[in-house]
């Protein structure tokens, strides 16, 4: 995530993202394998947490009606620079916009 939020993460442009590594400090930890079907879902849970980013406060050029459109494909775009999607970002419209993507590798979060 530091990659994202540094100078320079987008080469061909000046306009920079904010980007915050989502690792909720509620996210249950990992537990041994065999230790019961509670402990397989906690560590599915960790791992999908360390390969997500939570991001907001993007340039108003991004979230104006007439762009609005086109975040989605921005941030993907941005975003497999780093490293390989599980699938597009989601974007949630509450105030403020926020967009949740996950990577295939926790390495490219």
């Amino acid at each position: 995530a530091a990659g994202i939020a540094g100078a320079g993460a987008v080469p061909t442009s000046t306009t920079r993202v904010s980007a915050v590594a989502t690792v909720a400090a509620s996210t249950p930890a990992a537990v041994a394998p065999g230790a019961g079907v509670g402990g397989l879902f906690q560590s599915v849970d960790s791992d999908v947490a360390s390969r997500t980013l939570r991001m907001s406060n993007f340039p108003a050029s991004w979230v104006a009606p007439a762009a609005s459109n086109h975040l989605q494909t921005k941030i993907r775009n941005l975003l497999e620079k780093f490293g390989t999607l599980e699938q597009p970002p989601t974007i949630s419209r509450a105030t403020p916009i926020s967009a949740t993507a996950t990577f295939a590798k926790a390495e490219a979060a």
